[in-house]
């Protein structure tokens, strides 16, 4: 018999309820190689964190080293946002994926640094 997709959703939901499975983190510890050289992108996290956090920049996922002297990130492309730039208009919003991002009244672009994750429709296969 075959499951559906709703019923293998309530089956994984119920593992991971249980403790049975757990979810893999988007940057496995040792996988980046910790280092202190600078981010290469301005809109990096940076400074001192608390170890192990993991917070997302862009498509990119990063964590706090374990001396939490800074964020260790992945330097993967993201050519769907526009290149990040030190000015913006005084005022304006906008959206990044999920992250909700704005311009101080001194020109200085922000936004938020949600970890944005794939939607998954049940019922629907992905070609």
């Amino acid at each position: 018999m075959e499951a559906t997709a709703a019923s293998r959703l309530v089956m994984v939901v119920v593992l991971v309820m249980a403790g049975l499975v757990t979810a893999q983190p988007a940057v496995p510890r040792g996988s980046v190689p910790q280092t202190t050289a600078a981010p290469a992108h301005k809109g990096y996290p940076q400074g001192p964190c608390t170890p192990g956090h993991r917070t997302a920049y862009l498509c990119n996922s990063c964590y706090c080293t374990d001396s939490g002297s800074g964020y260790v990130c992945t330097k993967a492309a993201c050519p769907q946002f526009p290149p990040f730039s030190d000015k913006c208009v005084p005022g304006t919003t906008w959206r990044e994926d999920c992250n909700s991002c704005g311009c101080t009244a001194s020109g200085t672009p922000f936004c938020t640094l949600k970890a944005c994750g794939v939607k998954i429709a049940v019922g629907k296969t992905e070609k």
